[in-house]
């Protein structure tokens, strides 16, 4: 057999450690013990380490029954407020074995608030918004919390009850917030709401009021592309749209009507109703019914509805369908021969329906021409007119040129397809322009100081796209001043397409510095003529004035002094006039390399000479000459054409004046070099000696105008250092080049490049 209970520790199996009574109660504490014989078990209680007599305090009493073990304590106190001990002994012969458990005895706070930051609270129908408020209460109580509204409750009660762990009860306050959402509020909704807190301690409440004002029902207006009479051709798609404007609200519901009956998304319709957004309490939603492939039978009434909990609105649209009307191109003109400066209209006609947008343009050579012109539907007031209606589309050539020839072609792009017509221009070459001197005015001029003359150029030649004429003085362009007056006018021509300009200089007061080389020049889009005039001023003859009838005969010796005197003076003026002529008349002695100007026709082995120094070799084959050949323009360089054995100054001086044009690739490399500067020395000598503006430049590095050679310092040039000059540089080079392909004399124009 085992050993007996009392040989045996108690064990106490269920306590409650901390207990929490409100004063003036009465509370009992408890254990529960096992291992415990009637008569060999004693227990007892202590407080604070102080065993418990019923005699010493009355409010206790004890009882044990079964392991049971209690302590009563009436009119709980703060004295009563500490640790009381349960102990269980068990006699085992001379021992006693023991056990014990504390229980904390503690007084329950009595805390019970409500609160709120809410008071006083407006709001627009419709809208929402939160009620806040804070409850404060001890653990200990059980605590229902809830909301009135006008004393009626509004929210299912919330119970709060003791938080338990294990077995005790813990004394501790806590603070929970509640709030009661206003959900899209009405009119109705105005009043006082509670936030109340009911317990064992008493009744806690704060009150909200709440004011909810009037807000305008919804608004619905038509999208600006949306009338409310629409206009479609059969066959197309189209989409109405709609924008509902309205407050927050309990419900909204947007649709679409036709006539009468509510669509649905499928194959044939869309219905897309979405919010645009949302901007305080106000809402934009956007409301769409694309319909696809109409047909005659979608023709009739068709509504947004936007129905909310403020008020219902809807538009009404009016759609019809009509039949399809064909778009057509049409022109009179095929084939166009023109002769080369002249002028005319290339003209097509198209008719279309106006509820098509359509796209108009002209093609030259299958590329765009012209800008194209958009046409949309013509609206009258909020109606779309359905008609067919036909537009001219001219196209002005205006003084062509033989590059203008090809295929001129009127477009019209519709949603349903795209029309065309070709024209086939042709444009045959016309003789350039003549320019003649007029019957008194010769090659050579000469005349008298302080007298004036006019010198006279008439310029015969067909319609061009630009014509300038201008006169030189030693290679300078001449303006009209006191001294010069310039007068280009035309004269009135019988022949159709030709055109008679009379170029007039005027020089008053001509002094001897007026004297060398002038030139009138007619620039035209055909070519470039220019007529070449010396004018020599000389000094007018002192004459011998007569001796006056008066003079005294007899005093001889008086006379003959006088006329000596005379002549010598003659003689004098005379010989300072002939010295002076012979100092104007002078001239650089030009080398004999240097050959002279042509006067008309101006024939030209290459398009342009390049002059570069050896170091900048790599970027003028791989970059320059690559894109000479690439455009055909026809260049001369130094190690492919100068001729082997030959002197090479004559060899500069030959590739200079074949070349239409000299280009300098200038670079610190080149203006270093010896031979890059004599080889633009000379072309800079044979563009003053002809008085033209044939040399280019393009700097590779940065430029400093103040070291460039004088007569290039005011020119403009390509600076391909330059990340905005060298931009399409290439297209202006060859430009300037190629232009004057067709015109010989392009050279001695300050054309900029």
């Amino acid at each position: 057999m085992g050993p007996g209970v009392g040989a045996l520790r108690p064990k106490i199996t269920e306590v409650d450690k901390a207990v929490v009574a409100r004063k003036g109660s009465t509370v009992t504490l408890l254990c529960l013990a096992t291992r415990v014989n009637r008569r060999k078990t004693v227990f007892s209680w202590e407080f604070n380490g102080q065993e418990l007599k019923s005699s010493n305090k009355p409010h206790y009493w004890t009882a044990e029954r079964k392991g049971n073990i209690s302590l009563n304590i009436k009119n709980v106190s703060d004295n009563d407020v500490g640790t009381y001990t349960c102990k269980v002994y068990n006699l085992h012969g001379a021992k006693m074995l023991e056990a014990k458990e504390n229980i904390e005895l503690s007084l329950q706070e009595e805390v019970l608030k409500v609160t709120s930051t809410q008071t006083n609270i407006t709001l627009d129908e419709g809208s929402t918004t939160n009620l806040h408020c804070r409850v404060t209460s001890s653990k200990a109580f059980i605590t229902d919390v809830y909301w009135l509204f006008n004393g009626k409750v509004v929210a299912k009660p919330e119970a709060l009850h003791h938080k338990v762990n294990g077995v005790s009860l813990a004394n501790e306050v806590e603070r929970l917030s509640y709030s009661l959402e206003l959900k899209h509020v009405t009119l109705a909704k105005s009043g006082i709401y509670t936030c109340s807190a009911n317990s064992t301690i008493g009744l806690q409440k704060h009150d909200i009021a709440v004011s909810v004002h009037r807000t305008n029902g919804p608004d619905l207006l038509l999208i600006k592309k949306t009338k409310r009479y629409v206009e479609i051709v059969e066959g197309t798609n189209v989409t109405l749209s709609c924008l509902g404007i309205y407050p927050d609200a309990s419900f909204d519901h947007a649709s679409w009507l036709f006539n009468g009956s509510q669509i649905k998304t499928n194959k044939h319709f869309k219905v897309n109703n979405g919010f645009v957004e949302k901007k305080g309490n106000i809402k934009r939603k956007l409301l769409s019914l694309t319909m696809y492939n109409a047909g005659l039978e979608d023709s009739g009434n068709y509504a947004c509805v936007l129905n909310t909990s403020h008020g219902l609105q809807r538009k009404n649209i009016k759609v019809y369908v009509t039949f399809f009307q064909a778009p057509n191109v049409t022109s009179t003109q095929t084939n166009i021969t023109l002769g080369e400066g002249s002028t005319t209209t290339l003209d097509c006609s198209v008719i279309f329906s106006e509820a098509f947008p359509m796209v108009v343009y002209w093609l030259f050579n299958g590329k765009i021409l012209t800008k194209p012109k958009a046409f949309h539907h013509e609206v009258s007031g909020v109606s779309l007119v359905n008609k067919v209606k036909r537009y001219s589309f001219p196209l002005e050539l205006k003084h062509v040129t033989l590059a203008q020839s090809g295929i001129y072609t009127c477009g019209a792009n519709f949603t349903t397809g795209l029309q065309t017509h070709d024209i086939a221009v042709s444009v045959n070459r016309t003789q350039g322009p003549h320019l003649q001197l007029r019957k008194k005015t010769k090659p050579y001029v000469e005349i008298t100081n302080g007298t004036n003359v006019t010198l006279s150029c008439l310029g015969i030649y067909p319609a061009a796209s630009f014509d300038d004429a201008f006169w030189l003085f030693n290679g300078s362009q001449i303006k009209s001043n006191k001294y010069f007056e310039v007068n280009n006018g035309f004269v009135e021509t019988k022949e159709e397409n030709i055109k008679r300009k009379l170029l007039s200089l005027t020089i008053y007061n001509a002094q001897l510095e007026d004297s060398g080389n002038y030139s009138c020049v007619l620039n035209t889009s055909h070519g470039l003529r220019r007529k070449h005039i010396k004018v020599n001023v000389t000094f007018s003859r002192v004459l011998t004035p007569e001796p006056p009838e008066y003079v005294l005969q007899g005093d001889k010796h008086f006379k003959q002094v006088l006329y000596i005197s005379l002549g010598l003076f003659t003689g004098v003026v005379t010989t300072i006039g002939i010295l002076v002529k012979l100092w104007y008349q002078r001239g650089p002695k030009l080398p004999p390399s240097i050959k002279p100007c042509p006067d008309e026709e101006l024939i030209f082995k290459y398009d342009v000479f390049v002059t570069y120094s050896r170091r900048d070799s790599e970027w003028v084959n791989s970059e320059l000459l690559s894109l000479l050949s690439k455009n055909q323009v026809n260049y001369c360089i130094d190690k492919l054409h100068f001729k082997l054995g030959h002197p090479i100054l004559n060899s500069i001086t030959d590739s200079v004046y074949q070349s239409r044009y000299v280009l300098a690739v200038w670079s610190r490399s080149y203006a270093a070099s010896k031979f890059c500067k004599q080889e633009l020395d000379y072309a800079l000598q044979k563009s003053f000696h002809c008085s033209d503006y044939s040399v280019i430049l393009i700097g590779l590095e940065s430029i400093n105008p103040k070291t460039l050679p004088k007569p290039l310092r005011a020119r403009t040039f390509l600076n391909y250092s330059d990340s905005v000059d060298r931009e399409g540089w290439e297209k202006r080079l060859i430009k300037h080049l190629k232009g004057s392909a067709n015109n010989k004399f392009a050279h001695v124009l300050g054309t900029v490049v």
